[in-house]
């Protein structure tokens, strides 16, 4: 894995709120995270509906254009990560289901897309939030960068708790876990880049959940 310039494009958000028994979720989009690398181009999880003018604001300032772009990684599929997929049609996109070359005509289905050859950066299984979860591991001034998706969430860590509403709350902890071990700076889907620490103070706490 070569070293990486790693660039997060937006700051993953939310706001939930419940109104007669139904979630209602605002401003929410996942991180966009931009990783340059020496011949490739690689943007995981390019966001939701309506932020599209301030991903393609976030690439021309750092001098992109969407057909630059010649990888989509989407963590999973929630819309709130993959609604801009659209933008990239020079891209090939990954999903934790398989890959989709810019060719119309043939679509690649793995069982495991960890399997899949992927340029500059390494896709690891990080189910829970949902069955087919991946995170991807980059490097950047000698660090481990984690794009974790929504296999990292802040708040659950704060709170020492684990939402029912995951696919699997065992698998859940586990990848959390994984990620804390290898990570030096993890972005995650949504809220704020986890760090020094930061990090070391929420792994404490993720160690003693169960």
């Amino acid at each position: 894995m070569s070293e990486q310039k790693i660039i997060v494009l937006k700051e993953g958000t939310r706001v939930d709120k419940f109104e007669d028994g139904v979630k209602i979720s605002r401003a929410i989009c996942s991180s966009i995270v931009l990783i340059k690398d020496a011949g490739h181009n690689i943007l995981v999880d390019p966001g939701a509906r309506g932020y599209a003018g301030e991903l393609l604001r976030g690439l021309e300032k750092h001098g992109f254009a969407p057909s630059d772009i010649d990888i989509v990684v989407n963590t999973h599929t929630h819309l709130d990560h993959t609604f801009n997929n659209f933008l990239f049609d020079k891209a090939t996109i990954y999903t934790p289901a398989g890959l989709w070359p810019p060719e119309k005509d043939q679509v690649f289905i793995y069982g495991d897309i960890t399997r899949a050859t992927i340029p500059c950066v390494e896709l690891i299984n990080t189910p829970g939030h949902t069955s087919k979860h991946v995170s991807v591991v980059g490097e950047s001034n000698g660090k481990t960068i984690v794009a974790a998706g929504d296999a990292v969430r802040e708040s659950i860590i704060d709170e020492g708790v684990l939402p029912d509403k995951y696919e699997n709350k065992q698998s859940y902890l586990e990848s959390m876990k994984k990620i804390f071990e290898i990570a030096d700076v993890i972005i995650p889907g949504h809220g704020k880049v986890i760090e020094g620490e930061h990090l070391t103070e929420l792994k404490n706490k993720l160690d003693d959940m169960k």
